[in-house]
């Protein structure tokens, strides 16, 4: 069992690890704003490759084993509900624009 609120911690990971952000954070994010800028509908699936890769990342990083033992459904679900109320409002914004 987890002791702490993993979905936060892998937000504060992925917003600010110097090499999972340029490379999959904020491309992501850039991708989800293209689709609002075209007003078409976000699911849950364009984040999922960003996520996935992110558990990953996150679980070597801190030498936490496999991603399965720190991530279920409910913490990626909590993870795509974080980013659409935190990240959502900066992309209607104008932030992760690259045009």
């Amino acid at each position: 069992m987890v002791d702490w609120d993993v979905a936060n911690d892998f937000l504060v990971f992925c917003r600010n690890d110097k090499d999972f952000y340029p490379s999959h954070f904020f491309p992501c994010m850039s991708t989800l704003s293209d689709l609002m800028d075209l007003k078409k509908p976000i699911k849950r699936s364009h984040c999922m490759t960003m996520i996935k890769k992110g558990m990953r990342a996150y679980c070597d990083r801190y030498k936490l084993g496999s991603p399965n033992d720190i991530f279920n459904k409910e913490t990626v679900d909590k993870i795509f509900e974080v980013i659409k109320s935190e990240e959502f409002p900066l992309i209607r914004k104008g932030e992760y624009r690259c045009r």
